[in-house]
């Protein structure tokens, strides 16, 4: 897994999984205690764009390593040789 996928893949993982359960919580909860419910809906909330923030950021730094490495054959320091020459290889055509 390279590139945009693992970030997604992580992203899920890591933040709008948890990210979601703690609004269905707060949904939950909220008939019985509204405050509670509206916290936990809240952070909930600002988690999701937190993790969103970060996932874009965390794509662009990508996507400029992938280009710096397309144009002048540069590899960022972080960055595997063979991960970025992975992104340019072809993907298999579905019949």
């Amino acid at each position: 897994m390279t590139g945009a996928a693992a970030i997604g893949g992580i992203a899920l993982l890591i933040g709008i999984l948890p990210a979601g359960i703690v609004i269905a919580i707060g949904v939950a909860v909220s008939g019985s205690s509204p405050a509670i419910g509206v916290v936990l809906i809240v952070l909930g909330a600002v988690f999701l764009v937190v993790v969103f923030l970060v996932q874009v950021t965390i794509s662009s730094v990508f996507k400029v390593a992938l280009f710096r490495f397309a144009t002048d054959g540069q590899v960022l320091a972080g960055f595997d040789q063979q991960q970025l020459e992975a992104a340019f290889k072809p993907r298999r055509r579905r019949v």
